[in-house]
């Protein structure tokens, strides 16, 4: 018999070797390649390729995936390539009667690479089950490797490539470089007497220091740690140094981000003490402690027009704000107390009308789609099952070609609705749910109100924008509050 082949290719959105920018993806073109290639060496004819790309495995109803079944049914060709076996699908009891059942049913030999799987020399070993194995076992490896990972944080110092003032050794373990060590201590030195970041950075720059990327690449000859790494000192830079807890010796080993790094203590020999450290942090800090101690409401008061932050200043022992470039200011008291009672009424409505709030904003966000999410799921699981026994009855031949077209669009048309109404219904539900969190702490934070007026309306009120049309004397306020 005449090998003729064919090829089927799937790559999911979620897979990570998609690329932006490209509707054929490298991986797309990768397993055609590498297909193309076995079907040359073994003298086989490819008269089609199939693709889907950017399509989930978990379903049937795919265009390359509808396509390539037709053709199985009309005896196009003999022979199937896949790169693995979960390129026909995700649904392991679906992937299994087609493997078992309808392709030898029909004739189709089916060769899976990176399975190492050729239906033809089959010797009664279940493919599926032994890929659910494999991809079983490949979870379980990357947990355990995450464990050991764990375990080494918590005796090691982990760093994959050496802080300004080290150098790796032989061994990949840091060592104090004496070069560099020095200009971290000259940081500290600056910065325990007093002087900014921004200061310290601006010495650094005039007295020609190499910052931490070109020193790393220029003198210890190593790869650049950032594509277009700065050559120039900032406040920024100097900051990320002198906050720096790993220079007194001890490791701060950060494994996700949303957890907080592992102390261990004493992994590597110190460029600076303690007591330096606790010096130079104490400064800086007290010196933002000094800038910032009045307290206004700058920083959330906004012009409508230019959406810039209000200034404040103080004259005679008289506040005003004011916004540059528009030509208005305001008496600091009135609006603290204007802003001060719209909080107190804000507050007081939540309190008493909780309940009705968080109904209103379920209602906004729904607004005309109501959905049952229920019914919804059964009438999906349904229709899939509907659609698998359709698809049998058509290669066991019990409808014609033409009723297969038909209803198999029909059922694709459904499904695709449906799974756009759970999505949407999804993301709305994901909405209130957020909301609902962040109203239930807002309530509880009101129980401890501040005393101080102004750090109540701060912890309240998102931003005020303020308006002051032509001809008009009084000052409009927009408020927007945190709760919205």
């Amino acid at each position: 018999m005449k090998k003729l082949g064919a090829i089927y290719v799937r790559l999911s959105r979620e897979d990570e070797d998609k690329i932006e920018g490209n509707h054929d993806s490298r991986s797309i073109q990768n397993q055609i390649k590498a297909l193309m290639n076995y079907a040359h060496e073994h003298a086989i004819e490819i008269t089609k390729i199939y693709d889907d790309d950017g399509y989930s495995g978990g379903h049937f109803n795919r265009p390359g995936f509808q396509a390539m079944l037709k053709d199985v049914y009309n005896h196009q060709w003999n022979i199937l390539l896949i790169k693995d076996i979960s390129r026909l699908g995700r649904v392991m009891h679906q992937v299994g009667n087609l493997i078992e059942h309808i392709f030898p049913d029909h004739h189709v030999r089916v060769i899976s690479l990176n399975d190492h799987y050729d239906s033809e020399n089959d010797e009664g070993e279940s493919i599926v089950l032994r890929n659910f194995f494999n991809s079983f076992y490949l979870k379980d490896f990357k947990k355990k490797c995450r464990k050991s990972l764990e375990r080494r944080a918590q005796t090691k110092h982990l760093n994959y490539y050496p802080k300004y003032g080290y150098r790796f050794d032989d061994t990949k373990k840091e060592q104090i470089d004496p070069y560099s060590s020095k200009i971290v201590k000259q940081i500290f030195d600056y910065a325990s007497k007093g002087k900014t970041t921004p200061q310290i950075a601006k010495l650094l720059n005039e007295a020609g220091i190499l910052t931490r990327s070109h020193y790393a690449v220029e003198v210890l000859k190593m790869k650049p740690l950032h594509k277009n790494p700065s050559k120039q000192w900032n406040g920024t830079k100097v900051w990320e140094i002198i906050k720096d807890y790993e220079y007194c010796g001890h490791s701060l080993n950060l494994l996700r981000k949303e957890k907080p790094p592992i102390l261990v203590r004493n992994t590597h020999d110190a460029i600076i003490s303690e007591e330096l450290f606790k010096k130079a942090n104490d400064s800086l800090l007290s010196r933002n402690k000094k800038e910032t101690n009045i307290n206004h409401l700058g920083s959330i008061l906004k012009d409508a027009i230019t959406g810039k932050k209000m200034s404040y200043y103080s004259k005679n022992k008289e506040a005003f704000y004011y916004s540059k470039g528009c030509g208005y200011s305001m008496n600091a008291k009135v609006v603290h107390s204007l802003l001060y009672k719209e909080v107190l009424d804000l507050i007081k409505n939540c309190a008493e009308n909780s309940n009705a709030i968080k109904e209103l904003y379920k209602k906004r966000i729904f607004k005309t789609q109501l959905y049952d999410r229920q019914a919804l799921e059964f009438k999906l699981t349904a229709l899939n099952e509907a659609y698998a026994s359709l698809i049998q009855d058509f290669f066991d031949q019990k409808i014609t070609h033409a009723k297969f077209d038909y209803q198999s669009q029909e059922f694709v048309n459904q499904i695709t609705n449906i799974e756009k109404q759970l999505k949407e219904y999804n993301n709305y539900e994901a909405k209130v749910t957020l909301y609902e969190n962040k109203f239930i702490k807002f309530i509880e934070s009101l129980k401890e109100q501040p005393e101080d007026a102004i750090d109540l309306i701060k912890m309240v009120v998102s931003k005020v924008l303020i308006s002051k049309p032509k001809g008009q004397k009084e000052i409009d306020l927009t408020i927007v509050y945190k709760c919205e």
